[in-house]
């Protein structure tokens, strides 16, 4: 079993080829080749939707802990058609913002004004490919510590919600581990979505508690009539 899949966006194979050798080449030491493992998105012909429709696919994947890092060329050329990987960045990045992605492009400085992007997040293109450079080396060590972060805090977080469903089931349901149920849900969408109900977002503290009294006084009404 693979401890890091990478998913690449990108129509130009040779460029897929040089992202892998160089991320193959740089690699901890630490970290077997075997380990590593690589999920390059198909393009599709078709541009109209193509940002949401692989932005979907993406996170379809994250969700199923298929892909641990992303990297996507900054520009995506279908038929004649210009396609700016910025794009699907942000639409990922809105789901997912926790999610590690990094922007490869030959032109940093065109996606340096995109005011949703972090300078961190984008690699000069022609750097990253030069193997034996200090900057290829020190950014692909980047690459494995996002991923080794993202992975670390998405599997606390995960450990962290199973005890407190574990809780509500051996101890019934409670405030305070509704609480941390629907807490530890938010801050777990922000790695991976949960699918939660608007009301669960939104509920706060003092809606939850309110929310408990009336199903309870509910409850109490209901037995009341059947008792008559």
């Amino acid at each position: 079993m693979y401890n890091y899949i990478i998913g690449i966006i990108d129509e130009d194979s040779e460029d897929i080829q040089d992202i892998e050798r160089t991320i193959i080449v740089n690699k901890p030491e630490n970290i077997a080749e075997e380990q590593i493992a690589f999920n390059s998105y198909t393009i599709p012909v078709n541009t109209s939707g193509l940002s949401n429709d692989i932005a979907n696919a993406v996170i379809n994947d994250i969700v199923n802990d298929k892909i641990q890092v992303l990297i996507v060329d900054y520009k995506i050329i279908v038929s004649t058609a210009l396609v700016e990987g910025t794009e699907i960045f942000r639409r990922i990045s809105e789901t997912v913002p926790k999610f590690p992605i990094i922007i490869l492009t030959n032109v940093p400085e065109d996606c340096y004004k995109k005011e949703f992007v972090d300078a961190d997040k984008v690699y000069s293109k022609g750097q990253f490919f030069k193997l034996e450079e200090n900057y290829s080396k020190e950014k692909t060590l980047n690459i494995f510590r996002n991923m080794d972060n993202y992975m670390a805090q998405r599997a606390k977080l995960s450990t962290k919600l199973a005890n407190h469903l574990s809780l509500l089931e051996t101890q019934g349901y409670s405030v305070q581990t509704l609480k941390d149920i629907i807490e530890t849900e938010k801050l777990l969408d922000d790695f991976f979505p949960q699918q939660q109900s608007t009301v669960e977002k939104e509920l706060n503290v003092s809606d939850l508690k309110n929310a408990v009294e009336l199903l309870r006084e509910a409850n109490d009404l209901l037995w009341g009539q059947n008792e008559n």
